[in-house]
């Protein structure tokens, strides 16, 4: 076994000093290590109970898979270099883990490209991202590419970017990872009509630009931060969401049933419904923002910007510039009824005198109904008297 490990390892780096295909040779290696077995139907494989021993291998160079299933499972496996998966290939990967390491580069690279309408399916998989001196690793799925990841673990300094009507879809997963410096850095970026649902899952941030959307669903998600720009869109509900750190013009923000540390935004539309904002709302240009039955400590208003608050609290709220703050309340047969947040004062104030006058004049009543009955009650026992 020793030997044959070894002759594999000695045609495979033959294959990539020659600048051959690489995809034939590890066809030849999985019949004898089960590397990456070719499945005889394109669907995901079934559960596997979780091994409990792992295969090594570690491979050079580039990694190209072209049609085809292929099955890593069972075994970890370390990519010094780059995977691409593309032209309808499909790669499951389950009980496994893949150590994505970076060769002779210390910027930004894409570990793992799926392209071409090819699918990479994880099912309890860990991923790590080796650190690089700067930047990130990315995991690419570009080109209507579908990439399903399940009950699986990312972590380290990388994450996943979707591009021209993709999808990603996400359950029971973790990503999360710090960078050279320690920030937190491992989470889902959607972008030019590419799309992501996250649930039941932790993830560091996520984004949305440029006609993308994102849809995190579903309990315990817990994105330390979000952001959308250029038309993109971002769906949440039910989660515990960090700082939506910047929403930029023309993109969508929906929140629903969750908690959020705060929202900056410039010429985005915002909606939070049921929801509870632990520090501010900041809006600037023209942004629309609607709080409905919704809290917020502050909330800050510049530029053009207008925001709705229906049924809302805020303790603070503070306007610049052109911008406006309206209050409603939803009532039973009226509807929605809405006034300027500068009404407020004069509205109290209006209904402070009214409550002050209504009780005078109920007063006033009382002591004319109680005046009337006493003169009824003298008269009734002065004819009392009369008829004695």
């Amino acid at each position: 076994m020793k030997y044959e490990r070894g002759l594999l390892l000695i045609i495979l780096s033959i294959t990539i000093l020659s600048g051959g295909r690489v995809d034939a040779v590890l066809q030849e290696a999985s019949t004898q290590f089960g590397v990456l077995q070719e499945l005889p139907d394109a669907r995901p494989a079934p559960w596997m109970d979780k091994a409990t021993s792992y295969e090594n291998l570690t491979h050079h160079g580039d990694l190209i898979i072209e049609n085809g299933t292929y099955l890593i499972e069972n075994m970890e496996f370390h990519l010094i270099g780059n995977m691409s998966v593309r032209y309808e290939a499909t790669v499951v990967a389950r009980n496994a883990k893949i150590v994505l390491s970076p060769e002779g580069g210390v910027s930004f690279r894409e570990a793992i490209v799926l392209e071409h309408e090819s699918k990479f399916i994880a099912e309890n998989l860990t991923i790590v991202f080796q650190p690089l001196s700067y930047d990130s690793s990315y995991i690419v799925v570009d080109d209507e590419a579908q990439l399903n990841i399940t009950d699986s673990h990312l972590s380290g300094w990388g994450y996943i970017i979707a591009r021209h009507n993709a999808t990603v879809c996400i359950e029971n997963g973790t990503l999360e990872g710090k960078n050279s410096i320690g920030a937190e850095n491992c989470g889902v970026m959607t972008k030019d009509s590419a799309s992501a649902r996250i649930q039941n899952s932790k993830l560091d941030f996520a984004g949305a630009r440029g006609e993308s959307s994102i849809l995190i669903l579903k309990s315990n998600i817990q994105p330390r931060g979000v952001s959308a720009s250029g038309n993109g869109s971002i769906e949440i509900e039910n989660s515990d969401v960090g700082y939506s750190e910047w929403l930029g013009e023309r993109s969508i923000l929906r929140i629903a049933n969750s908690t959020i540390s705060g929202v900056q935004s410039a010429g985005s539309v915002l909606h939070i419904q049921d929801s509870q904002i632990k520090y501010d709302v900041s809006t600037f240009s023209n942004c629309t923002a609607w709080l409905i039955g919704t809290s917020v400590p502050r909330l800050n208003a510049r530029g053009n910007s207008t925001i709705w608050l229906i049924n809302s609290a805020a303790k603070e709220i503070k306007t610049w510039d052109e911008a406006q703050v309206n209050v409603g309340w939803q009532l039973p047969v009226l509807g929605t009824l809405t006034v300027p947040y500068t009404w407020i004062p004069i509205l109290q104030t209006a209904l402070f005198i009214a409550i002050v006058l209504g009780i005078i004049a109920a007063l006033v009543l009382i002591n004319k109904r109680w005046n009337r009955w006493q003169t009824e009650k003298m008269k009734r026992e002065a004819t009392s008297v009369d008829d004695v």
